[in-house]
């Protein structure tokens, strides 16, 4: 019979580091009693990013008690299947190509490395076969899986940052660590944004509880996925992980091969790099507004939404549009992905008897654009006595009106990030010209 059992220290041991990766470890023959020794608090540590090699010397069991079973069963070999929490990027290997060792004989694993993981204690798991004489039983027994951790047969790899101590097993300052998994790869929607400013949340996950001063910062790479430069994006101060709402930087250049990951601060670690990539699309540029008397027409032969002093003329969002009454024309594209074009200049119609039309070019002028916080704008020579100024939200949400009309710019310390339009009204005008704050 074939028992299947999941062992953490099933063997007597001894542990030694040496600076040299070896191809086969080589078992102490003088072991006599299982357990492990010494004491766990007085093994070396990996040290991050350093090359390592660490020995377990041990003795198989004579026999196994199953739950359940008054008396043990003797062991005919004990064969290692795998260790579980290794620190990422060690790696492990026996004294025999099968892994396989008689009851009662000498063996030895070989854990040797190199891990950037987290500094603390790895509670590490053994798998192993164990081929159990069942001395003539006359009942079938299918396999079992058996965690002796769980009985207080516990180890522990722990790891140390070049300049610290060894850490203790079981110390509040060594924090008991999941290998690998600290913080996963993030993940996100969509697959494509606008260069505008547009929004992206972002979610992922850690095995790990961070310090109370630990800050989650995403950061983005450029366009071709290198995160020689990374641009952050969005931050959380959390000790958990958490979804975090990021903003997308206006002009930045158009891919479609930005990643992005996640860099903790407390304590630092980054993450594994989004598994996909999202582009950014190019904004459509301005269009044109040209005229054949009071036919007005866009540069663009679709995706166009026309407006009059500023309001949305409903209904017109062709190429063309027939004017019937005086004012400042303007329009916007919209590109099929959904991306949006400055609006255009404003086209001023007059119109003023039958046929007969006067135009000329003009526009609320706004810098700098993006703005993070202050945004000045300058209305048209030809243009004067304001009546009202107003900053509306791209979804339409009045956000605030301005007091003083005199000044000439906007505070955008308490204005969150995003894309907005500042429109002013006069005597006999209004212009509307969009910004974003980032």
């Amino acid at each position: 019979m074939v028992f299947r059992v999941f062992i953490s220290l099933l063997f007597c041991c001894n542990i030694v580091f040496t600076q040299n990766i070896q191809a086969q470890c080589t078992p102490d023959m003088t072991q006599v009693n299982p357990g492990l020794e010494p004491d766990q608090n007085l093994t070396p540590c990996f040290v991050r990013n350093s090359t390592l090699s660490v020995t377990l010397n041990f003795k198989n069991l004579d026999e196994f008690s199953p739950p359940g079973f008054p008396s043990g069963f003797p062991i005919r070999s004990t064969t290692i299947d795998s260790i579980v929490n290794l620190p990422c990027g060690l790696e492990w290997s026996t004294n025999y190509s099968d892994n396989t060792f008689s009851a009662g004989e000498a063996g030895c694993i070989q854990i040797f490395g190199i891990t950037d993981d987290l500094a603390g204690q790895y509670n590490i798991d053994i798998w192993a076969s164990i081929d159990i004489d069942m001395q003539g039983s006359p009942f079938p027994f299918p396999p079992i899986d058996v965690n002796l951790s769980d009985w207080g047969y516990d180890y522990h790899i722990r790891v140390r940052e070049q300049a610290s101590p060894c850490p203790d097993v079981g110390s509040s300052d060594s924090p008991e660590r999941t290998a690998c998994f600290a913080l996963e790869a993030p993940e996100f929607t969509p697959s494509a944004v606008c260069n505008e400013g547009d929004t992206i949340l972002i979610t992922f996950n850690s095995s790990e509880t961070f310090d109370s001063t630990n800050v989650f910062a995403v950061e983005l790479s450029d366009e071709n996925g290198d995160f020689s430069s990374p641009v952050i994006i969005g931050t959380l101060e959390s000790t958990t992980a958490a979804p975090i709402e990021c903003i997308i930087p206006p002009s930045l250049t158009a891919g479609n091969d930005y990643r992005i990951r996640i860099h903790a601060s407390s304590p630092e670690i980054i993450s594994f790099v989004s598994n996909n990539s999202f582009e950014i699309l190019p904004i459509p540029a301005e269009p044109e507004i040209t005229a054949n008397e009071n036919v007005l027409a866009s540069s663009y032969s679709t995706g166009n939404q026309w407006f009059l002093n500023g309001e949305l003329i409903e209904g017109a969002e062709g190429q063309f549009y027939t004017a019937e009454e005086s004012g400042f024309y303007t329009v916007i594209y919209t590109s099929p992905e959904g991306c949006s074009s400055e609006l255009s200049e404003v086209y001023n119609l007059t119109i003023s008897g039958l046929g007969e039309l006067q135009s000329a070019n003009s526009r609320l002028l706004v810098y700098p654009n993006p703005a993070t916080m202050m945004l000045y704008w300058k209305l048209p020579d030809n243009l004067s006595n304001i009546k009202s100024a107003t900053v509306y939200h791209v979804d339409g949400r009045r956000v605030f009106d301005l007091k003083n009309l005199e000044k000439g710019y906007i505070n955008l310390e308490k204005v969150s990030p995003g894309i907005y339009f500042l429109k002013i009204k006069g005597e006999k005008f209004k212009l509307t010209e969009r910004f974003v704050v980032f």
